[in-house]
């Protein structure tokens, strides 16, 4: 191999810790977005959004978790989470039952122009993933106008800075946190 293509600074140094010392060049995924209606913010109803594989690698059981820890503060919100079950639904749904937490709804699979109009609708995104590579319906959701909460298992350390999102640790206490800081705005 002459050359390396990485998506993201992570994955440079995963390919460098590997011991290749050929080029890399550092270019990130893009995104085409349509055009799509941004939401007009509404006081009665707020929405946090999950979107992609609903899989144990995403942790979205930390998401509705740390959401069952904050739910009863802030009853103008609700969590949608889309996209199709690998295997996690079913402990989802057991978390919810068995907390008897509210205002969760399971979308399923969307594909196209109904990807950005969910993530378009919603007023915070959320990825709290164990690891990614490069984290794409980040950028999906941020080219909506929908600002985001990224664990550092998603290379995107620059939320912050840039004004769009905030990038936390990993985990339910930390992303429970984080959603009472953000939802209290």
């Amino acid at each position: 191999t002459d050359m390396f293509h990485a998506i993201s600074m992570k994955e440079l140094e995963e390919i460098r810790a590997l011991g290749y010392k050929q080029p890399i060049a550092l270019v990130p995924n893009g995104i085409d977005v349509p055009n799509v209606e941004h939401k007009i913010f509404e006081e009665a109803t707020r929405k946090i959004a999950f979107f992609g594989r609903i899989h144990t690698t995403k942790a979205v059981d930390s998401l509705v978790e740390a959401w069952g820890n904050v739910c009863a503060k802030f009853p103008n919100w609700s969590l949608e989470i889309a996209g199709p079950d690998c295997g996690a639904v079913p402990q989802l749904k057991r978390i919810i039952q068995e907390r008897n937490i509210p205002r969760v709804s399971f979308v399923g699979e969307l594909h196209g122009i109904d990807k950005y109009k969910f993530l378009a609708s919603a007023d915070l995104y959320v990825l709290p993933s164990l690891t990614e590579n490069f984290g794409i319906t980040i950028a999906e959701a941020l080219a909506c106008g929908t600002p985001v909460i990224a664990s550092r298992g998603c290379p995107w350390d620059r939320l912050e800075a840039k004004g769009c999102g905030w990038w936390i640790d990993i985990g339910v206490d930390a992303l429970t946190a984080q959603l009472e800081q953000v939802l209290g705005k």
